[in-house]
């Protein structure tokens, strides 16, 4: 697969292995789209590397995976959706159920399955073009 002259979007590019990837695919020549929770994250890996395009965007929102769609919409389009974005809550005691175990695990739920899905089926159209 050529990995030149492409426009990807990577969910949560701000830090670790996503941050990675985008200085990867910069270097390559391409075009990065960077999203994440955090504004002063993205910020940072603008600063870095001012070539990036930033976009705040929450993966387990619904509201902001459309808005997200709308603004890479408007800037063209994408190549490649690098869906990078992932939580962990940590261990669970399993022998312990709690509210709190519930709310982590739903959280996790709606960011590495639901939202992942959500932005493939939002962006998978403008993948085929």
């Amino acid at each position: 697969m050529n990995l030149k002259n492409k426009t990807i979007l990577i969910t949560g590019g701000a830090s670790g292995i996503g941050l990675e990837a985008a200085k990867q695919f910069l270097t390559l020549g391409n075009k990065v789209i960077i999203t994440g929770r955090n504004l002063l994250k993205l910020e940072e890996a603008k600063k870095a590397y001012p070539e990036l395009t930033i976009i705040q965007s929450d993966a387990a929102n619904p509201q902001d995976a459309i808005a997200l769609f709308q603004k890479v919409e408007y800037l063209g389009r994408i190549d490649i959706l690098y869906n990078n974005v992932g939580v962990m809550s940590g261990p669970l005691n399993l022998g312990v159920a709690s509210a709190k175990h519930f709310e982590a695990a739903e959280n996790e739920i709606n960011i590495n399955y639901l939202g992942v899905i959500q932005l493939n089926n939002l962006f998978i159209e403008m993948l085929n073009v």
